[in-house]
């Protein structure tokens, strides 16, 4: 059993509901081909609080979480496993919201 709960998922493997798309980078160089490239997942996941020391009978489940968010991030064949702690997160985070706000182009004739 992990000490980690997964909060929040997008990709098929993990997701079969998953609306979003998400793409091993094959080429830095070369804009994004969904029906090319092969999927990938990502993953965002808390930890339980009684896996906190000092904590281990508290059994309150969600929102409460331990001081680390692990990101998970499959290309389909191999895994990364990364944990950040809250300021990484709130730079991260600041960063994901930047680019949701920007205005997006799109390749002509795709929309």
């Amino acid at each position: 059993m992990s000490i980690w709960g997964v909060w929040a998922s997008a990709g098929k493997d993990l997701d079969p509901d998953s609306t979003g798309t998400v793409l091993k980078n094959l080429e830095n160089n070369w804009y994004p081909e969904a029906d090319r490239w092969p999927a990938g997942d990502v993953a965002v996941s808390g930890m339980s609080p009684w896996c906190v020391s000092g904590h281990e009978d508290e059994r309150d489940d969600y929102p409460t979480t331990g001081p680390w968010m692990r990101l998970d991030v499959s290309d389909g064949t191999d895994y990364v496993s990364v944990v950040l702690d809250e300021q990484a997160v709130v730079e991260l985070v600041l960063g994901i919201r930047a680019w949701l706000d920007a205005p997006k182009v799109y390749p002509k004739g795709d929309r």
